[in-house]
């Protein structure tokens, strides 16, 4: 039965608190609920009408899921655990004052949030507790994921292999946690902390660090891989790669930052630096002694070849020329071992160079077979070549070094056959990338290769066996250049052999189709044929720059066979005086020379005399670089020692006099 003369009824309608969004209920002292509004009626299920005046409070227990306390409870406060959640009510004798806060899961798992209070009659008297209630799920779970986070951050936090920390501007940390604190020697974080009042002076102990690091937290608003050396709290130094960010939050300013140990990282990779000094430095040794032993080599053979083949140029007896012819052959069999040892050197070494030019596949066998030929027809050897009609004839890749590889294949062909043709089949396929395999095969009709010898062939310094190197020559090392040549066009090389019937060698090398043009030195392919001297203007004033005596004589010899005289200078430094008295149409310049070599000669000329006499580098140098350091610095031409009078005559041919110009 419901009171008339409670406070609620005469403070607060039923008609008003329907209108009130919490749930509101109201039980007198005798346990009988006397208020039960429309948001109680949908968040327990139960209507008004089914329990106002009903005198059972535990009836409306099931929308707790909690035990609820009674109102003798209330009074006595005789439970620890509800005196504990509703400490804030306060008890006087029998009557209650204050507030109680009520936090609990609801029905079917929703959490609900009560706020009670005692309910008091118009006299001032309790007469019964009225709760408000809200469902606060939502709130709940949000609270609850926030918790998970924080929980989930702290872990990381604490259990990072990474040294995290948070700090603010003025030069105190935050917070670090224990990975942090022993990466720079303290036991704990909280010990940190304490102890360490300016962070600028720990982390940037180089005050050039902590300039760099300011500028770019500035700018960038961030550091990333930012990295410096730093010191412990005993003194030691280390490395580390610092990380950090500008954090503004409710908390005002700070930085958020990782630290990561990278001194073995760092040691590591300047151990590498050097050691990839040490190996260019090697490198570098191995090219400069590669191009000395090319030098004073040459040097000698430039003299012996050059002086023997103007002495086949005189009237000699037969015995006399084959005498001769004898040296002047040995001379060049001599100077292809040296030049196969210096290429096996500077591939192994990384010196070796591929040019990537436009270049025409049938000139390019036809010079090959062309050098070949002499030796072929001597022992009366047909050849002859088939190039498939599918092939782009211009194609892209390293002329020089194809022609040297077919040269060598067409060399061992026609050393090792005695009669029959020496034939070049050349086909191709093209790729899904647009480029060409074009496949290469040699076949002659010679002694062969047994089945338990060919291993052998491609292997540095081997012959197939020590009889063949008896009888035939050479150093095993023709095959072993053209197998890295080969790979180094990105392709392969292979034989097949029948003993008594003879040997293909193919091998195979991957090229580009072009539009472009070829730009042929026809210098260069006219050193297969000699150029009569007759051919010339003379007379061409020419200045020798040569140190060596016997070179100046060989040179001086070879122009005078060409109807053509010239001056000497023993250096740079006498070239730059001859110029200063004399006009030359021609320089033949010597690279290395005392006092001032030949490229710094010409940068000089060219410096002082723009319009002045062209400049035809005369070398030993042995690589393809030589070249293009000689045109660099100013030089026209470029003719390899041991020179040949043919090459010097077609070189001399392309300088016009100044007159003539």
């Amino acid at each position: 039965m419901i009171r008339k003369n409670t406070y609620i009824e005469k403070a607060r309608p039923a008609e008003i608190i329907d209108f009130i969004p919490d749930a509101i209920l109201a039980i007198d002292l005798s346990g009988t609920v006397i208020a039960w509004n429309k948001a109680m009626e949908e968040l327990t299920g139960t209507l008004a009408h089914d329990i106002l005046g009903k005198g059972n409070y535990e009836y409306a227990l099931h929308i707790y899921g909690v035990r609820r306390p009674t109102l003798a409870d209330l009074a006595l406060k005789r439970d620890p655990e509800i005196e504990a959640t509703y400490s804030n009510l306060q008890r006087d004798g029998n009557s209650i004052s204050g507030e109680a806060y009520i936090a609990s899961l609801g029905k079917e798992g929703s959490y609900i949030w009560g706020k009670a209070a005692p309910l008091y009659s118009s006299s001032g008297n309790i007469i019964g507790v009225i709760e408000s209630i809200r469902d606060i799920t939502e709130r709940k779970l949000a609270e609850d994921e926030l918790r998970r986070s924080r929980e989930k951050y702290h872990n990381i936090f604490e259990n990072s292999i990474l040294g995290l920390y948070q700090s603010i501007p003025e030069g105190r940390y935050l917070s670090v946690n224990p990975a942090f604190a022993r990466l720079f020697g303290y036991n704990s974080p909280q010990e940190m902390i304490a102890c360490v009042t300016d962070i600028g002076q720990q982390l940037y102990s180089n005050p050039k660090d902590r300039e760099r690091a300011i500028k770019q937290i500035i700018e960038q608003g961030y550091l990333e891989g930012f990295e410096l050396e730093v010191q412990r709290r005993d003194g030691t130094k280390f490395w580390v790669s610092m990380n950090t960010r500008i954090v503004q939050d409710e908390d005002g300013l700070h930085y958020d930052g990782t630290v990561e140990d990278i001194t073995k990282r760092k040691r590591a990779k300047d151990m590498l630096r050097a050691a990839k000094e040490v190996a260019e430095a090697a490198t570098k040794s191995k090219s400069d002694f590669l191009a000395n032993m090319s030098h004073e080599i040459r040097t000698p053979m430039n003299a012996v070849i050059g002086m023997t083949c103007l002495l086949l140029d005189e009237e000699l007896t037969a015995i006399q020329k084959d005498y001769v012819e004898t040296i002047r052959s040995s001379g060049e069999a001599l100077l292809d071992i040296i030049n196969d040892i210096l290429d096996i050197s500077k591939i192994e070494g990384g010196m070796m160079e591929m040019e990537h030019q436009p270049f025409s596949l049938q000139r390019c066998i036809e010079e090959s077979i062309e050098l070949g030929a002499e030796n072929a027809a001597k022992k009366g050897l047909g050849m002859e070549y088939e190039i498939e009609h599918n092939i782009p004839d211009v194609v892209l890749g390293d002329y020089a070094r194809l022609r040297q590889v077919l040269v060598n294949l067409i060399g061992n062909a026609v050393k090792f056959t005695e009669k029959g043709c020496i034939s070049i089949f050349v086909s191709g396929r093209k790729k899904d990338d647009g480029s060409y395999e074009i496949h290469f095969a040699v076949k002659d009709t010679g002694i062969g290769i047994p089945d338990d010898k060919a291993d052998r062939l491609f292997q540095l310094f081997s012959q197939v066996d020590a009889s063949t190197a008896r009888r035939y020559g050479g150093t095993g090392l023709g095959l072993a250049i053209s197998k890295k040549l080969v790979q180094m066009m990105n392709g392969k090389i292979w034989a097949e052999s029948r003993p008594g019937i003879g040997s293909i060698f193919n091998f195979t090398i991957k090229v580009h189709p072009t539009h472009i043009t070829p730009n042929y030195d026809d210098k260069r392919a006219s050193c297969i044929k000699a150029v009569s001297h007759k051919d010339l203007d003379p007379p061409l004033r020419i200045l020798l720059a040569e140190d060596n005596p016997i070179n100046q004589r060989v040179a001086l010899h070879m122009l005078a066979k060409l109807g053509l005289m010239g001056d000497v200078a023993g250096n740079g430094q006498e070239v730059l005086q001859a110029l200063e008295s004399h006009r030359y149409d021609v320089i033949l310049m010597d690279v290395q020379m005392p006092e001032m070599d030949g490229l710094e000669t010409t940068k000089a000329i060219r410096k002082r005399w723009p319009d002045g006499p062209r400049i035809i580098a005369m070398t030993a140098a042995a690589f393809k670089s030589d070249r293009e350091m000689c045109i660099d610095a100013g030089m026209d031409d470029y003719i390899r020692k041991p020179v040949r009078i043919d090459e010097l005559a077609a070189a001399l041919k392309s300088f016009p006099r100044d007159d003539q110009v």
